[in-house]
């Protein structure tokens, strides 16, 4: 009889309440923990997708930057010479269609040496003129194990350097913008563009003979730096020794007919390898070496290195 024992009811009610509370709590934690979870999902949902949109439209921003390097290329009026003076070279910003920008890079590779087939004197004389003295010390022996590494197998990458003795990090990353390890394909001379090569490269190509004078390579080193910079360039059809003479006004004798033999044999005027670095809204940027000498008019070139890096993955 509940009215004999008040306090046991009022214990069996506040017993009830409790359960109620107790399970209240419990609803509302699985819910709390339930809304916690989706917003987690959403949210990492929401970044998922937004890393994938940023690969799909750098991707995009990056083959319609090839694009117009390519029709630029294509559309190069001088299509005898490349000098550092065409669109398509240098510092780029291409506008996309979403309107944004995209910012390019592009570089002669035939303005550099390969280190695949560059004479050893060539690559010695590279060494001591910007590889530092730690290598300088023993260029000769650096350069016979290079030597000996490409014989087995020849460079793929120029990283390789670092796996030679002789080669620090530090002197490879040096040596780095003065070498190449592609070829251009097709007909034609695939040597060093003598419009677009440093006066290191062009250096070392000369002072590379042997059995020709100092004073001869250093009149026709200076001779062509003094007339590039004057703002002309030798075409396909003038690397000859005979321009060469009349057009830097060099001495006609036979050491300096030899050198220049030497020198012409070497060289090309054109440009076919392209190294092109893009930067997608400093998210993601490409380095692509391209080789537009098999390109025709309104075609993507040959792709011989793509190396993408940044937010996401690359498709």
């Amino acid at each position: 009889d509940p009215s004999r024992h008040p306090g046991s009811h009022r214990r069996s009610a506040m017993n009830r309440r409790g359960s109620v509370l107790i399970m209240s709590v419990w609803i509302l934690a699985f819910f709390f923990t339930l809304t916690l979870s989706l917003a987690l999902y959403a949210a990492g949902h929401l970044k998922a997708s937004s890393k994938n949109m940023t690969v799909f439209k750098s991707e995009t921003a990056f083959l319609a930057g090839l694009d117009w390097v390519s029709r630029a290329r294509a559309q190069d009026e001088t299509s005898q010479m490349d000098t550092p003076r065409e669109g398509w070279l240098g510092k780029i910003r291409v506008p996309l269609s979403w309107r944004e920008d995209l910012e390019i890079h592009s570089e002669d590779e035939n303005s550099k040496l390969n280190i695949n087939t560059a004479s050893g004197l060539a690559l010695i004389y590279l060494l001591k003129k910007v590889a530092g003295e730690s290598v300088a010390r023993d260029p000769e022996a650096a350069v016979k194990r290079l030597i000996e590494y490409r014989a087995a197998k020849p460079f793929e990458f120029l990283e390789e350097l670092t796996l030679i003795e002789g080669f620090s990090p530090g002197e490879a990353a040096r040596l780095k913008p003065y070498l190449t390890i592609y070829e251009k394909s097709g007909p034609g001379n695939s040597g060093v563009n003598v419009n677009t090569a440093s006066k290191e490269v062009l250096s070392a190509l000369l002072f590379s003979f042997e059995g020709i004078d100092d004073s001869v390579k250093t009149r026709i080193l200076e001779s062509v730096e003094a007339y590039r910079k004057s703002g002309n360039y030798f075409s396909e059809t003038e690397l000859t020794e005979e321009n060469f003479i009349q057009k830097l006004g060099l001495e006609h004798t036979p050491e300096m007919n030899a050198a220049l033999s030497l020198f012409v044999r070497g060289l090309t005027a054109r440009s076919g390898l392209v190294r092109i670095e893009m930067n997608y809204k400093n998210k993601r940027t490409l380095n692509a070496v391209v080789d537009s000498s098999v390109d025709g008019a309104g075609r993507l070139p040959k792709i011989l290195f793509w190396h993408e890096s940044g937010a996401g993955h690359a498709f």
